[in-house]
């Protein structure tokens, strides 16, 4: 992502750092805002990352979340797929399956209130057939900590079943509902 954000060529200047989420190199409220996307489910510690964040932002600012965890459709292939992977596919860090109660408390506990929820449509321009082989080259963090074995198993099972469950044909765009929840944080002043 930050050769990504380098190739844009900004004619800002614009500072990056490859730093430890629960322990970053900046002073406090060194930011008046901050953008967090699909990060806490990999960070153990990832109550301390939020108590940082917060930190970081200081009191007045506003922290924008979108923890993850798919939704609509691809949200109920994803959690086939952690029922055949079983503890390899659970996340190391935040975990969304029951919803996002642990968040907003990690969140107050460090000062912040929860303003809003906000929903936004998410265009995926994909296919199952595509996805599944994502899965199967390891493209998504919850097949990382699988083994070889234990993935293939994953990766046909869930196929057989998405052929059941959706149509035999699962190269055909997959596109359900699946809007993205925007969490918005106020930080106490």
């Amino acid at each position: 992502m930050l050769e990504r954000l380098r190739s844009k060529g900004a004619t800002a200047r614009v500072d990056v750092a490859i730093a430890d989420a629960t322990r970053l190199p900046v002073a406090d409220g060194a930011f008046s805002a901050a953008y967090c996307r699909w990060v806490l489910h990999l960070i153990a510690g990832w109550r301390d990352a939020v108590r940082e964040l917060c930190r970081a932002v200081g009191p007045g600012g506003v922290i924008v979340v979108e923890p993850g965890g798919y939704a609509g459709g691809w949200r109920e292939v994803w959690l086939r797929f952690v029922e055949e992977l079983g503890p390899a596919a659970e996340p190391v860090g935040l975990d969304a399956r029951g919803g996002y109660v642990d968040l907003d408390e990690a969140f107050a506990a460090s000062g912040g209130t929860r303003r809003a929820v906000i929903r936004t449509p998410m265009q995926v321009d994909s296919s199952l057939d595509r996805f599944l082989e994502q899965a199967a080259a390891r493209a998504y963090s919850w097949t990382w900590r699988a083994d070889d074995a234990a993935l293939a198993r994953a990766v046909s099972a869930v196929r057989a079943w998405a052929t059941g469950r959706f149509g035999p044909d699962l190269t055909q765009p997959f596109s359900p509902d699946a809007p993205q929840s925007w969490r918005v944080y106020d930080l106490r002043s």
